[in-house]
């Protein structure tokens, strides 16, 4: 995939996150999706695309240096990152605001780990880098499979694919 359309549909159809605010998340996810797909290197292609709430450890940490017991706020534009895992082992992340527009890439072989955390409803990934560490949060069925999606990136420097026929994972080759 290399259009950003393409890479939004993958993501609602192998329900890999979406954004949550009613009218403007189909647009506002279209828009985070663009700045990957220009951010891709000329024979860089997407294989996996998933959309979700985004916050660096560093952003919950309060004045002493411990974690905040923050609680997040779902139905509003901040927060939402595109991501997209590429055939050249890199990780892609991008956030559209007016005026602003943020995108950045980590390589597989700088994820360091993946810890995964669901309660009954939400969940959520903690990533490791050797730059900074950051959360993803979702819906727990979404967080399951980007996780397991995330680890086998760190570990084995590879993309999972998921099939749209089944719930069934398999290594891309």
């Amino acid at each position: 995939m290399i259009d950003a359309t393409a890479m939004q549909e993958f993501a609602q159809e192998n329900r890999l996150g979406r954004h949550l605010l009613p009218i403007l998340g189909k647009w506002l996810a279209k828009k985070h999706f663009g700045l990957i797909e220009e951010a891709l290197l000329e024979d860089e292609e997407v294989r996996l695309s998933f959309l979700v709430r985004f916050e660096t450890a560093q952003n919950l940490l309060d004045e002493e240096g411990k974690e905040r017991t923050k609680k997040l706020t779902w139905r509003t534009s901040q927060g939402y990152y595109a991501f997209a895992l590429t055939n050249l082992n890199r990780l892609l992340y991008a956030h559209w605001c007016p005026f602003k527009a943020v995108s950045e890439s980590v390589m597989f072989d700088r994820l360091t780990d993946v810890k995964i955390s669901t309660s009954f409803l939400m969940g959520y990934v903690r990533v490791g880098t050797l730059e900074d560490d950051f959360y993803l949060y979702h819906f727990s069925p979404s967080i399951k499979r980007i996780g397991k999606i995330m680890q086998t990136a760190a570990i084995e420097h590879k993309i999972m694919r998921l099939l749209t026929s089944s719930e069934e994972v398999e290594e891309e080759r």
